[in-house]
């Protein structure tokens, strides 16, 4: 089996991001990145390296080019109060 990490595209000047490739967790064959030929900056984060239950990816930092994740607001629900 194979696994790719998600490829984060952003915008360097504001390290906001633009888009995502997702990862791969599970593939017969492998399926790579494909190469960027102009002018669009991104990283390639490690497979796992996100909680996609618990954080999200907020932007990258400019000087660090470094992911910023945030977490998830947590709320407070009503469940099981039987109304």
């Amino acid at each position: 089996m194979y696994t790719r990490g998600n490829r984060v595209f952003y915008d360097s000047f504001t390290g906001r991001i633009l888009w995502q490739t997702g990862e791969i967790s599970a593939s017969s064959e492998p399926f790579p990145h494909e190469d960027i030929l102009g002018r669009i900056d991104y990283i390639d984060l490690e497979f796992g390296v996100m909680k996609y239950n618990e954080q999200y990816l907020e932007r990258i930092d400019r000087k660090t080019l470094k992911p910023i994740f945030k977490p998830y607001p947590h709320r407070n629900t009503q469940e099981g109060n039987g109304k």
